[in-house]
């Protein structure tokens, strides 16, 4: 993955502009739903090794109540899908309810006149436009999503545990971790696209 300088490129700047999800909306997906998601967008190929508890967190061992020192997807290591699931995958995303649900709006009563369903539609457009001049937007736009349903599994789970004593101090911690975390998955596409776009 990309990271950014401090400083602000063109692109960097033009990649803020390109929208492909809302943080609060996508950590409120229900993790068996976001559980679909990661089957759905990894071919079918998902085993619970590829989550990021096995993946990417590290947790001390042998405490009670040990937690996360950090929220993280293994990027090291990308989700290896064929073309055709590949394909399957990003039409999921372009066509199906993958988007919709980094934003919020429920596939039974899609309201159009409500903005996020409008961004919705902006999100799609912009990742099939990009995916036309560069054959890369399809694996990249996959994978992002794909670890952005990861990050939110993990979320739930982490919140799960959170005990009743500091679970208002820990809930804020992991929230933030989670919205970063996130932010840091979205980063690389979102750049991809606005110079595919531009």
């Amino acid at each position: 993955m990309v990271k950014h300088s401090g400083t602000a490129s063109l692109s960097t700047s033009a990649s803020t502009s390109v929208i492909l999800y809302d943080a609060e909306a996508t950590l409120d997906v229900n993790r068996d739903i976001a559980l679909g998601f990661v089957v759905l967008l990894s071919g079918g190929v998902f085993n619970q090794s590829s989550t990021l508890e096995n993946k990417g967190r590290r947790w001390s061992k042998g405490r009670k109540n040990s937690s996360p020192v950090e929220l993280v997807p293994n990027t090291d290591q990308p989700i290896e899908v064929d073309e055709n699931n590949l394909m399957l995958a990003f039409m999921a995303l372009i066509d199906g309810n993958v988007v919709d649900a980094c934003f919020g709006v429920p596939q039974q009563r899609r309201d159009t006149s409500k903005p996020a369903f409008r961004r919705v539609q902006e999100a799609k457009a912009l990742l099939s436009t990009a995916a036309d001049t560069s054959d890369s937007i399809h694996s990249l736009a996959v994978e992002t999503y794909h670890r952005a349903f990861l990050i939110v599994i993990d979320y739930n789970d982490q919140m799960d545990k959170a005990n009743c004593c500091t679970r208002c101090s820990k809930q804020k911690k992991i929230h933030r971790n989670a919205k970063n975390a996130l932010k840091d998955a979205f980063d690389q596409l979102q750049e991809a696209i606005a110079n595919s776009t531009e």
